[in-house]
């Protein structure tokens, strides 16, 4: 596990000891945690140390979220998918919620826990939320076209429905009980972060389609960037923004491009 700092350095935080492959990450700012080819959970301080395991479990781990007191496991094994819950000093994890088809992207925010789950078929996608407190269940989205990266911030949830087609995917915002569509027509969008102001999501690298954004409050799409955006990594949580650049992975490199 690597940290990058914004100059450019590179530090290694964590290195597993067992060979396994890395799979989701998540952080609070204070831990890195992040899940393992072998169904692993793991924690270590951002700025290095001891890593922690927190569980052991099933492979099969597809995203991660973490609040105060939990980190949450998205996992899709055998076709049949879950939500769990793992204490944050570590312990058996708890299911929250199961019977799940193809559970892709998780966030927390602050009326609880949302899953994107993609379904099998055509608008067969549902958005769940889960209080983190009563652990009710609640679908706040549905008929939703292969959902597949999520953010829950600063009262909005943002996600990215995938589609069926080279370029039927659409970004969605969630503002209490209402969906509306920030930008259709995208290349097989995932990966999705925001902003005070904007959305920011990754269209599919085989498509050969830029970094874009699209500002909460409506308007057009943009693209961010374009060099080096098609070779965008399709894994959950491969763009990142701060006050100034917005951030995304490749197979080979970190870019930044002015927001």
């Amino acid at each position: 596990v690597m940290t990058l700092d914004k100059n450019g350095q590179v530090l290694s935080i964590a290195l597993d000891r067992f060979g396994a492959g890395y799979e989701a990450l998540a952080s609070d700012g204070r831990e890195l945690v992040w899940s393992t080819s072998d169904g692993r959970v793991m924690a270590v301080a951002v700025r290095g140390g001891e890593a922690r395991t927190l569980s052991r479990g099933e492979p099969g781990i597809v995203s991660l979220a973490v609040d105060a007191s939990y980190v949450y496991v998205a996992r899709d094994s055998a076709g049949s998918g879950s939500v769990t819950r793992i204490p944050r000093q570590g312990g058996e994890p708890e299911t929250i919620l199961e019977g799940l088809v193809r559970p892709r992207g998780i966030a927390v925010g602050a009326a609880g826990v949302y899953v994107a789950m993609a379904g099998n078929g055509k608008k067969a996608g549902v958005i769940h939320r889960i209080d983190a407190q009563t652990l009710a269940r609640t679908i706040v989205a549905e008929g939703q076209n292969a959902p597949c990266g999520i953010v829950a911030d600063r009262g909005k949830v943002i996600w990215t429905n995938a589609g069926e087609g080279a370029a039927d995917g659409t970004v969605m915002g969630l503002t209490g009980t209402t969906a509306t569509a920030l930008a259709t027509g995208q290349a097989a969008p995932c990966t999705v972060t925001t902003d005070a102001d904007s959305a920011y999501w990754a269209p599919s690298s085989t498509l050969r389609a830029p970094l874009m954004k699209a500002k909460l409050a409506g308007g057009s799409p943009i693209a961010v960037a374009l060099d080096g955006a098609a070779t965008v990594s399709t894994d959950l949580g491969t763009v990142a923004v701060d006050e100034q650049f917005v951030y995304w992975a490749t197979d080979t490199a970190i870019l930044r491009a002015k927001k």
